[in-house]
């Protein structure tokens, strides 16, 4: 009996050290997390050798940890699933030539699967290991802006197509910056609603100082469909928070706002240019003018193949180039999976707003949301990886 004893003693001191030791290495393995993806979420505005690397270690963590999916995001998982099983089996059908190439695999595992991994991750975290890549995300914002600013002076250089901070294009950046602005917003939005202290006070400042550089950064990049993006998600903002902001933060807002667009429209010739050219859209023909065409022309296509789509967009010369976009993310996703599609990705969509607008305090996040939806009225960011992945981030913070 006594060796039964020490037998079950040792078994139960063994199990202990062990449950302990796993929970220590996934505490670790929780921080390092933490830091990948706060090294992902900057690396999408850098560099896209530095986003594979990390999207990459990101899901090899994932898949060590045993991650699985988040169960706060069931529905959410589930559409997403759908998507992809719909898009797999659709492939042969829409392209037979390209049915179940390389790339099409590389589109799946390169659009989706963040949105399976980050969401695992963040809900994981405590609040505080969440606060690491939401800063990260927002500083990196911060730091572009400050990029596109020096830019637009001629220095540093990296672009063919302008101001954009990067060797991508100006609505990629315009996009993520959209995301982080908001972001900054809502942080701001927190701080207004503690005591205020001497070093909520200094917080607050620099938040705001930051939340203008950011938004002259947008101006900068003078993308009008930014512009009317970045209007709207201001106002809806000021709309949900009329009554708490209060007469001078409201006068803040709009100072902040006039400051950023007095100060854009004097340092940036490019700015005056697009500004200018508002009011005359009619003879617009570059921008508006070229967007009409390249909508009709989709538009066509869809209505030939209105159930599954066409798998892909037409071919339009545009800007100087052939687009093989449809400058807008809801014709997009129309041309290209048909209503089937189109009804799993807005369901998607609508389910994601909805749980975001149940949460208590978010309103600059539901302005957020909204904001990149009206930019995607005017531009396709919906086919760019790393405007996807963010917008992957996004959604999670705001949900989680």
């Amino acid at each position: 009996m006594l060796s039964c004893q020490l037998v079950s003693n040792k078994i139960t001191n063994q199990t202990s050290r062990l449950a302990q030791w796993v929970s220590a290495w996934q505490g670790k393995l929780n921080f390092i997390s933490a830091l990948n993806l706060s090294l992902f979420l900057a690396s999408l505005f850098i560099s896209p050798t530095g986003k594979t690397i990390f999207f990459i270690s990101g899901f090899i963590i994932w898949l060590i940890s045993l991650g699985g999916l988040n169960g706060k995001l069931k529905i959410l998982n589930s559409l997403i699933f759908l998507q992809i099983i719909f898009q797999f089996f659709l492939q042969p059908f829409q392209l037979p030539q390209a049915a179940y190439s390389l790339s099409f695999f590389k589109y799946i595992f390169v659009f989706y699967f963040p949105w399976f991994w980050i969401t695992s991750s963040l809900g994981k975290f405590n609040k505080k290991l969440q606060r690491i890549p939401l800063f990260v995300f927002i500083l990196t914002g911060s730091l572009t802006s400050l990029l596109i600013f020096i830019q637009n002076f001629g220095y540093l250089q990296f672009s063919a197509r302008g101001v954009s901070g990067f060797s991508c294009q100006p609505f990629t950046t315009g996009g993520l910056l959209l995301m982080t602005t908001f972001s900054n917003l809502h942080f701001v939005e927190k701080l207004w609603k503690r005591p205020l202290t001497a070093k909520i006070k200094s917080l607050s400042s620099i938040a705001l100082i930051n939340l203008c550089l950011q938004i002259v950064a947008l101006l900068m990049l003078s993308q009008r469909a930014i512009w009317l993006a970045l209007m709207f998600g201001i106002v809806i903002w000021v709309l949900f928070n009329l009554k708490k902001l209060g007469l001078w933060r409201i006068a803040t807002v709009a100072l902040g706002g006039l400051i950023a667009a007095f100060s854009t429209y004097h340092f940036s010739d490019k700015f005056r240019s697009k500004f200018t050219a508002l009011t005359n859209l009619a003879s617009d023909k570059v921008g508006l003018g070229c967007r009409l065409g390249v909508w009709k022309a989709n538009w066509q296509s869809f209505l030939e193949s209105p159930l599954i789509g066409q798998g892909k967009t037409v071919e339009y010369e545009c800007f100087g180039d052939k687009l093989v976009h449809a400058h807008n993310i809801f014709l997009q996703q129309l041309v290209v999976q048909g209503l089937i599609g189109f009804t799993l990705w807005m369901s998607f969509l609508t389910t994601a707003f909805v749980k975001i607008f149940k949460r208590k305090n978010q309103a600059a996040l539901i302005a957020g949301f909204v904001a990149l939806m009206v930019e995607g009225l005017l531009e396709n960011w919906w086919n760019d990886s790393e405007v996807i992945s963010g917008f992957w981030f996004f959604l999670a913070s705001a949900i989680l």
